[in-house]
């Protein structure tokens, strides 16, 4: 995971350790000493430097604007948070890869494998799930609940609502001005959208494996059709709003197995 904060500072979540860039390149380890396969107990309430805080995976991570760090640790299966005095907690999961329902606290909720992550204004934050095929919620308040996918892995129910459709092994998610969620779904080689009245869309891409014009994108090849580490689908930002322009569809068109999506 990456993200960057008002201060120009970069954070890269690595297998075992979350670090820091700092403008002048000075880099820094914030969270894990670089280990990974660890079983001790997740430790919670400490400052995330303290060795016994381990960091299997941090596929991806947000900032909010109080200058909190979230990640989820796709190797963990827990959503933890970092606060700006550097305290590191657990806000969702229980370190056991799973599913226990819905409208549980989050803390007693299992997750599975999360691999992407978003933070609401609001102070909500959304998960995505592959390991259950679901797009999950943590609320201000602390519970989990699902707003996308019914846990089957399939890409079906467009045009309806979220919480009834299927999606296949979700990745990457991001969020535009207006309240649209965008979804990348590794194993429907698709990009999905969901509207602010819950109704999900497919926006690109389909169920076959494809890579078409790739070379049109300067410096790139075919060779993004990697069958692990694929291309990301990018949007474009113009003056008035963020929008997929035609030039973005055509550097993958179907969406072959896509793990992120991002608005510059």
């Amino acid at each position: 995971g990456l993200a960057e904060d008002q201060a120009g500072n970069v954070y890269v979540g690595n297998k075992g350790s979350i670090q820091k860039i700092s403008p002048s390149g000075a880099l820094s380890t914030i969270a894990g000493d670089g280990s990974i396969g660890n079983v001790a107990p997740i430790l919670n309430g400490v400052p995330a430097s303290t060795p016994g805080v381990f960091v299997e995976w941090a596929l991806a991570i947000r900032l909010d604007t109080a200058g909190n760090l979230f990640f989820v640790d796709y190797a963990a299966h827990v959503l933890r948070k970092i606060d700006s005095t550097n305290i590191i907690t657990t806000l969702a999961g229980t370190g056991v890869a799973g599913y226990s329902g819905e409208n549980n606290l989050a803390t007693n909720s299992q997750i599975d494998t999360p691999g992407g992550l978003l933070v609401n204004s609001d102070g909500s934050i959304l998960v995505s799930s592959p390991g259950t095929n679901r797009i999950q919620k943590f609320t201000p308040g602390g519970i989990l609940t699902t707003i996308a996918g019914t846990g089957s892995g399939s890409s079906t129910g467009d045009g309806g609502l979220a919480t009834l459709a299927a999606i296949s092994l979700p990745y990457g998610l991001e969020k535009d001005a207006a309240g649209n969620i965008y979804i990348a779904e590794f194993f429907g080689n698709r990009v999905r959208k969901i509207a602010p009245d819950g109704i999900i869309t497919t926006l690109l891409g389909s169920a076959t494996l494809s890579v078409r014009n790739a070379s049109r994108v300067a410096g790139h090849s075919s060779s993004w059709a990697s069958p692990v580490y694929t291309p990301a689908l990018y949007s474009t930002k113009s003056p008035e709003n963020r929008t997929f322009s035609s030039a973005t569809q055509a550097m993958v068109s179907p969406a072959v197995w896509p793990v992120m999506v991002a608005m510059p």
